[in-house]
């Protein structure tokens, strides 16, 4: 009991004996009845000075924690709400937690419970805003998922798996963790966009404690019977989860859906418990952050976007053999540049742990700090110091420090608290590169200093796309300008294909004429050549029978010659016969003339005279008519000599011809047959010109309906062109709101303060 209380009862009583005392002394009250009332007095007295004894504490307590709550917690929330209302994001908020001491007793428990409530509503809000106004950390990229749009994906797996309908429950980390957060909203946003008649019936939150996951799993079944699906968005314990609900129900009855690739998950999928899960491949979100550090230390490597962001893979009871058999993947892995470092480089990869979820993020970088020691760069793999929480920020700004202390090049963290940022971007002043993976927080100066960065480059590039549309605009016309010039040609093409057309019809005309003239003139060349192979085989028994005229001919000569030669040698023997016959006469004159002097005796020998002189004479007549004969003998044998020459002379001419005859001939039966051969050529080349012909024409048919055809697409690609006109005119003039819109955004986002003055000034 206190002193207050004791002094009041004390002052009470006293009081109530000196009216007693008066009241009994003056004989108006009963003595026993005044003692009832004076200790009925005393204890209402007693319970009314307590009360207000009590109150006043009370009060005192409520005013002592009010301030405490006002100066520690609201004022600070008040300025720095009042600060970002007036677009300072630099401002600094007192993270230090509210101390509200709990008074004493048991009577006001209530309301210390009410004041811790809205101190750690207070708390959380703070962190809140923390979170908002983070300093933007400086790394070079980050890689890793989209936790949101992961949530998003599996809002719209499950939205198709349930058929659009039915109750589900949603089992995350807490309220504050940033990956469980933002695939919780992304979740639940694509249900409600996609898929109202979907009811999220409770969110159980179990701090990875698989205690509190199997205890959710229980209480879910039983306060839900209807419940047709479960959503695990960490990936902790899962599996004590799938156990659970494996115990408690059978396969089919609850629809189950999580993150990660645990071999683990193997059983549950074959017996049909687990549905679903997204992988965010870890094996990459330890290989991929070495690669791109060493890249950028030696190709001045940048990535294509702040955020490289890794695919996800859905694993089902299709493939989950194939996806969770695996470890390692080749799929998405970052290129290694070619190039070697000037120097011996030094990385650190720092990891929370190696089991639950990070052993494939381990041999990722294992695997990579493989690869890159051949490349003159050391790698190592750091865990916090044992005895420590895996996610101790003190734990994890000591890791930072040495590394900055020990003079890494750089390295590559999870970040999941924004806390440690500062600590991130000091080893980034220092000279270290940094890329974050995994997670990293959200910040709503981040997002509005990429915001301004990225209305930048909206309006570099709406005043580029303005540009382009000015140029594309003179374009057009003159793609204008060029279609009327093309009407222009493709109606004197029409033109121009319409008498090819005439024409080819005229061809085909001739050409089909001109073959039956050459099949006529072939059929008529090779009558030549048999007439010519005729004529040659006529001559060739000429030249036989004229070379047989000259060998007799020639023999006949030869006759003559010999039979004028005996001519001549008979006339000389004439001759001789004729002086024989002339000598004989005289001789027998002589004798008639000696006989006649003789007489009688020589009478015999005058009748002997006189014969042979009768002989004699008869000799000259006789040799006189064989000179006349052998002179007309000579005469026709010198003419037949004469005449036989000639008739050499001409059969020789004549075999002359013969032979010049058949050289002709020979000439003619070879060009007969080359005539005969180009003639099948000509043949062959006017057939085959009959066929182009043909195909030509249809060609040029063709050619016509696709001219019509042409002009009905020039028609189209004219309107087309006026569209594309009217769209680039509009195009121009949307690409000026956009880069004004750009400059309106960045004069917008200059109205926030996104960096602190001192850095400013720097």
């Amino acid at each position: 009991m206190g002193k207050n209380t004791i002094a009041c009862i004390l002052s009470g009583s006293i009081l109530l004996a000196i009216v007693v005392v008066r009241l009994l002394h003056a004989g108006i009250a009963d003595p026993i009845l005044c003692i009832l009332t004076a200790l009925l007095f005393v204890v209402v007295l007693y319970g009314w000075g307590t009360s207000f004894i009590a109150n006043r504490r009370l009060v005192r307590y409520g005013v002592q924690a009010a301030r405490s709550i006002r100066s520690q917690g609201i004022a600070p929330f008040e300025r720095a709400v009042w600060e970002i209302a007036r677009g300072n994001l630099c401002a600094h908020v007192d993270l230090s937690t509210l101390d509200v001491t709990p008074p004493p007793g048991a009577l006001y428990r209530s309301l210390y419970s009410a004041f811790s409530a809205s101190s750690d509503a207070i708390d959380r809000a703070m962190l809140g805003i923390a979170s908002l106004t983070a300093e933007p950390v400086r790394r070079i990229c980050f890689t890793g998922i989209d936790d949101y749009l992961h949530g998003q994906l599996m809002g719209q797996i499950v939205g198709a798996r349930l058929g659009g309908e039915g109750e589900i429950a949603i089992i995350a980390v807490n309220e504050e963790t940033n990956y469980s957060v933002l695939r919780e909203r992304g979740f639940v946003n694509a249900l409600h966009n996609d898929f109202s008649k979907i009811r999220v019936v409770r969110t159980v939150y179990t701090s990875r404690d698989p205690k509190r996951a199997r205890e959710g799993i229980r209480n879910l079944l039983q306060d839900f019977p209807h419940l047709v699906a479960v959503y695990q968005l960490e990936e902790a314990s899962t599996l004590d989860s799938l156990d659970e609900l494996r115990r408690l129900k059978s396969p089919g009855k609850i629809s189950f859906f999580g993150h990660g690739k645990r071999e683990g998950f193997s059983n549950f999928f074959h017996s049909g418990y687990l549905t679903t899960t997204i992988t965010q491949s870890p094996y990459l979100q330890g290989y991929n952050p070495l690669v791109y550090l060493f890249n950028s230390m030696v190709s001045s490597w940048k990535p294509e976007h702040p955020k490289m962001l890794i695919t996800p893979k859905v694993i089902t009871k299709d493939n989950f053999r194939e996806q969770l058999g695996h470890s390692t993947e080749s799929e998405g892995l970052a290129v290694l540049s070619e190039e070697n470092p000037s120097r011996g480089l030094k990385l650190a990869f720092l990891i929370p742990k190696n089991e639950d979820f990070w052993p494939p993020v381990y041999k990722g970088a294992h695997d990579a700090r493989r690869i890159l020691a051949v490349k003159n760069c050391e790698v190592d793999i750091i865990l916090p110091p044992k005895g420590k929480d895996h996610y101790d920020v003190d734990a994890w700004r000591g890791m930072i420090e040495r590394l900055i202390a020990d003079t890494y090049d750089g390295f590559a963290i999870p970040l999941f608290s924004d806390r440690l940022i500062p600590v991130i971007n000091k080893a980034v002043d220092k000279g270290l590169l940094v890329v974050t993976y995994n997670q990293e927080p959200f910040s709503l100066r981040g997002m509005i200093l990429e915001v301004e960065e990225k209305a930048d480059r909206v309006a570099k590039i709406g005043e580029k796309l303005r540009r382009g549309a000015s140029d594309s605009e003179s374009a057009t016309v003159d793609i204008q300008d060029a279609l009327s010039s093309v009407q222009k040609v493709l109606d004197s093409q029409q033109q121009e294909v319409e008498q090819a057309r005439l024409a080819m019809d005229n061809l085909s005309s001739l050409v089909g004429i001109a073959a039956r003239e050459t099949h006529s003139a072939g059929s008529r060349a090779e009558q030549v050549a048999a007439a010519a192979v005729g004529g040659r085989a006529a001559i060739m028994a000429t030249k036989k029978a004229g070379d047989r005229l000259t060998s007799s001919t020639r023999a006949t000569q030869k006759l003559i010659n010999d039979l004028a030669k005996r001519s001549r040698e008979i006339r000389t023997i004439i001759g001789a016969i004729e002086d024989i016959a002339a000598q004989t006469h005289l001789l027998a004159m002589n004798a008639s003339i000696e006989a006649a002097r003789a007489g009688e005796a020589g009478a015999g020998f005058s009748v002997v005279a006189h014969e042979i002189r009768t002989l004699s004479e008869g000799s000259s007549s006789a040799t006189e008519k064989i000179t006349a004969l052998l002179e007309e003998v000579l005469n026709s044998v010198e003419s037949a000599e004469t005449h036989a020459d000639e008739g050499v002379e001409v059969v020789r001419s004549s075999n002359e011809q013969v032979s010049a005859a058949e050289n002709h001939l020979s000439e003619i039966n070879e060009a007969a047959s080359v005539n005969r051969t180009k003639m099948e050529e000509v043949l062959n080349a006017l057939s085959e010109m009959e066929t182009s012909a043909q195909s030509v024409a249809t060609t040029i048919q063709s050619v016509m309906e696709i001219h019509h055809r042409n002009s009905g697409q020039f028609d189209r690609v004219r309107l087309s062109s006026d569209k594309l006109s009217k769209q680039i005119v509009a195009v121009a003039r949307r690409a000026e709101e956009l880069s004004t819109l750009a400059n309106s955004e960045k004069e917008l986002v200059c109205s926030f303060e996104l960096e602190e003055s001192n850095k400013k000034k720097a």
